[in-house]
């Protein structure tokens, strides 16, 4: 703050910004000069104030400084060196969180009073990740990206959003009926629906796995199942969630390292929101069957791992029958996918053991 209210006080930095334009037979080079000639302001700490100020610029590579050779208008270049250069199409430069937030307000995206909470959003629903002020789009946000432009390309149309913008402000200057833009947009995700052959919980049948889940939650509470109950899938929800044990806390989240992690039915899963640490049941269960540790089942062999960083497991069968012993440790999978149990380390054995 005092090199900047200090560098109002003094004189402007100066610049050569000459372009040289050189015609090679009716072909136009051209070569632009960006030289300080005058320090100015820039003599007080100008060097970080400017990397400041361009961090969120693309185009910050324009800025370093080029010094061209003296040359008169009329005289004839001889080349010192020719050269054949393949190039390649750059991706698109990267979006820096300032640069997105005033990209969103330029284009009429969003209200001075939400857009700090965009990119918070953005984040929790884990379709971006920030990683040193600037935007990295996960595999879920294109995947959510790459569908709403098949499904419901009015979902991320710009201009779309904009004039949504604009009907919300209509709205709150009684220029338009609240009742009209809800019935618009209903009328959209409806056909959206459609389309897709969505049907709502309280209109979908129960699934198999419902079924065998509540009548199995029934017999354990000596209650029956009603027709009610089995008409649809939402019913059936509700029987479940009324007659479901309380879900058992198996252990403390090796991720967040805060929050319990929870037994559901088909699921270990951490209590915290924000965290993504989750193993699938079945992936567990699946380790059994193969590896046949000396473990009673799926919670009892969570339940030991989340005790500790890593786990030994000894008299593990492999694929050819061997027996060895190894680490084990949850791992985060690929494309979000939870987590899985794998090999971190080989143990040695006492009296020796044929690894797999």
């Amino acid at each position: 703050i005092f090199y900047r209210t200090m560098s109002t006080q003094v004189r402007n930095a100066l610049y050569d910004m000459s372009i040289l334009e050189v015609d090679v037979g009716g072909n136009k080079l051209i070569g632009r000069a960006y030289e300080r000639l005058f320090d100015g302001w820039e003599r007080l700490d100008g060097h970080r104030i400017n990397i400041a100020e361009r961090n969120d610029d693309p185009n910050a590579f324009k800025y370093r400084e080029v010094v061209l050779p003296e040359f008169d208008v009329g005289d004839e270049l001889r080349p010192l060196e020719i050269t054949t250069v393949e190039g390649h199409t750059k991706t698109p430069p990267r979006y820096g969180v300032g640069r997105f937030i005033t990209t969103l307000d330029n284009k009429g995206i969003g209200r001075p009073s939400t857009l700090d909470t965009v990119i918070p959003n953005l984040e929790k629903k884990k379709y971006v990740k920030v990683a040193k002020g600037m935007l990295h789009v996960t595999q879920l946000g294109m995947d959510v990206n790459d569908w709403t432009t098949e499904h419901a390309s009015w979902l991320n149309d710009l201009e779309e959003s904009k004039r949504f913008e604009e009907q919300l402000d209509a709205v709150e200057h009684d220029k338009q009926s609240r009742d009209e833009l809800i019935e618009e947009y209903t009328k959209r995700v409806a056909e959206v629906k459609q389309a897709l052959g969505y049907q709502d919980m309280s209109e979908r049948p129960p699934s198999q796995n419902q079924l065998t889940f509540a009548a199995r939650l029934a017999r354990e509470a000596g209650v029956t199942l009603t027709d009610e109950d089995v008409r649809s899938a939402a019913s059936i929800s509700k029987f479940i969630s009324k007659y479901k044990k309380p879900n058992q806390e198996i252990g403390k989240c090796p991720v967040c390292k805060t929050h319990p992690v929870v037994a559901y039915e088909k699921v270990y899963q951490c209590t915290n929101k924000e965290c993504d640490f989750r193993v699938w049941k079945k992936s567990v269960e699946n380790f059994l069957e193969r590896y046949h540790p000396e473990y009673q089942d799926a919670d009892a062999l969570v339940t030991d791992m989340l005790r500790r960083k890593k786990t030994r497991m000894d008299d593990l069968t492999g694929k050819n029958g061997n027996r060895f012993s190894a680490y084990y440790a949850f791992e985060a999978r690929e494309h979000g996918n939870g987590y899985g149990i794998s090999r971190v380390g080989w143990a040695r054995k006492t009296g020796g053991t044929k690894h797999e």
